[in-house]
């Protein structure tokens, strides 16, 4: 078997979800070639994938040294983005346009960038090239609504957001946008309807479990938040935000001793939790 015929191999097992077998396969091929660049490039990509991010930049590094490609600067700029390194990120996504000009990933990778640094007026131009490159892609329309949403433009934010819907109506990442805008416009109903369209369809995204959790309880509705943040808690890490969140619904259920009981505990580690003391009043 050829080295490209093993890569298929794994980049099959990869796109279907199968990190295991296929990291297995990327690390046998670099076995005997070390330097190989496409799996140096795609077993970086899992690597962040699989939340070692840290790892992933390594091996894009070392692919990078090979040749600097477009497709592998766009997700090399990615990794730095989520490392907080949004200089290099910015960087290294205007070189892979500038490589490649009608490459979609780069100007949405470089919009994404843009935003996290603030430069609202440099993301929405890219977030718009991006979507007319890839008027298809739902992760495009929804980087242009955040970036409309930032901006204060809330009526092109919803327009953005309605457009991904219509694309994809089971994208799991718009509804959950759609649970951001309107909960930012004080519909909190509509969020919470639309997080938990977003739960259904994609039951391990933990951000927006918390969101949808944190949306039931400013409501009122504590009975139903209460299993949502324990559940959340459970799966790891905790945090004394969950902590404090579980306090607040339990004193919303009007439990107070088992409230004050964990605000206390909180307390052992922060003396001067401000939400904590609240709660004990």
């Amino acid at each position: 078997m050829t080295l490209d015929e093993a890569n298929k191999i794994a980049l099959r097992h990869h796109e279907a979800g199968q990190f295991a077998q296929a990291e297995r396969i990327y690390r046998q091929i670099l076995q005997q070639a070390p330097n190989e660049p496409n799996t140096l490039h795609l077993l970086g990509v899992l690597s962040h994938q699989t939340g070692k991010t840290g790892q992933g930049i390594s091996l894009l590094e070392r692919a990078l040294m090979i040749g600097r490609h477009p497709a592998l600067l766009t997700n090399l700029g990615e990794l730095l983005r989520c490392d907080g390194q949004l200089d290099r990120a910015i960087a290294l996504c205007r070189e892979a346009i500038a490589l490649s000009p009608n490459l979609a990933s780069a100007h949405h990778n470089l919009a994404v960038a843009m935003e996290q640094a603030g430069r609202l007026d440099e993301a929405l131009a890219a977030a718009r090239r991006g979507a007319e490159l890839a008027p298809g892609s739902t992760a495009s329309h929804r980087i242009l609504a955040s970036v409309f949403q930032l901006r204060g433009d809330l009526r092109q934010a919803a327009a953005a957001i309605d457009l991904s819907l219509r694309i994809n109506p089971n994208d799991a990442a718009s509804w959950s946008q759609l649970g951001v805008y309107e909960e930012s416009c004080g519909r909190f109903e509509h969020a919470i309807a639309a997080y938990e369209k977003a739960v259904g369809l994609n039951p391990h995204a933990r951000n927006v479990r918390f969101n949808l959790a944190r949306a039931l309880q400013l409501r009122g509705h504590y009975a139903k938040a209460l299993p949502l943040f324990q559940r959340l808690l459970e799966d790891g890490p905790g945090s004394d935000e969950l902590q404090l969140r579980v306090a607040g619904c339990l004193e919303g259920l009007n439990c107070f001793d088992e409230a004050i009981a964990i605000c206390r505990a909180v307390l052992d580690g922060d003396p001067q939790n401000a939400v904590a003391h609240s709660i004990i009043g």
